[in-house]
């Protein structure tokens, strides 16, 4: 029973976990709390974490602490999908801003022709108004 409380209490930690050292934090805490003991596990760069090879542990115990890791390995992979959105989203922007920058050069670019022209103009009619 105390082992149920303690991955059903890191299933909603983990929900909350707004990194990979907060994931494993509660994995860790949750197992030991539950187990009475720390467990060894591999935390991979990608995919859920696992047990370790020589981790024994009763049939029905390990099938728990399998769910808790595999809900690990998916929250991980949500912040991992998370961070990329956004830097897509970041990535995005920052070329919006480039292009209207762009933009505005562009439009600088046709200004200063027409009012040099328009200045030119103004001249000349003024000496030929006014010699």
């Amino acid at each position: 029973m105390v082992l149920r409380t303690a991955l059903d209490q890191a299933g909603r930690e983990l929900l909350q976990s707004l990194d990979r050292e907060e994931v494993r934090a509660s994995v860790e805490a949750a197992l030991t709390r539950g187990l009475g003991r720390q467990v060894a596990l591999s935390w991979p760069p990608s995919g859920p974490p696992r047990l370790a090879a020589s981790e024994e542990l009763p049939l029905d115990t390990r099938g728990a602490v399998d769910n808790l890791l595999t809900q690990a390995g998916m929250r991980l992979e949500n912040l991992a999908l998370q961070e990329q959105r956004g830097a897509a989203e970041r990535r995005a922007v920052e070329l919006r801003e480039a292009a209207t920058r762009a933009e505005l050069r562009a439009l600088h670019a046709q200004v200063r022709p027409h009012f040099l022209f328009n200045a030119l103009n103004a001249l000349s009619y003024l000496t030929e108004t006014d010699p």
